[in-house]
């Protein structure tokens, strides 16, 4: 049971999952809500959108640079997916092999 490197990185995890709760997000936002420095929002914004999980979008409002990430279908996916993973890794129980009350076998 392999998990997904892109989205399993914590700070990954962490906007994938910001984003799940609200698509479309201000990077001020969302770094405000991820509590990730500048640089590692953009690093890992980076790298989620060249893997299709999110869509950046850079525009300008009153003259001042705006970016917004926007969580993608193929985002989601990849979230519950790995959402799946961890509850079948944690829901799994192993069974135990009886112990036998003869020493001998």
């Amino acid at each position: 049971m392999g998990f997904d490197a892109v989205v399993a990185n914590a700070g990954r995890l962490n906007i994938l999952t910001a984003l799940a709760v609200d698509e479309r997000q201000e990077f001020v936002q969302l770094r405000q809500r991820t509590h990730l420095t500048d640089g590692n929002l953009a690093c890992h914004a980076k790298r989620l959108a060249e893997a299709g999980l999110i869509h950046i979008d850079k525009s300008f409002r009153d003259g001042k640079p705006v970016t917004c990430l926007t969580l993608t279908a193929a985002g989601r996916a990849a979230l519950e997916a790995h959402a799946r993973r961890v509850l079948a890794a944690i829901s799994h129980r192993r069974v135990a092999m009886p112990v036998s009350s003869n020493p001998a076998g």
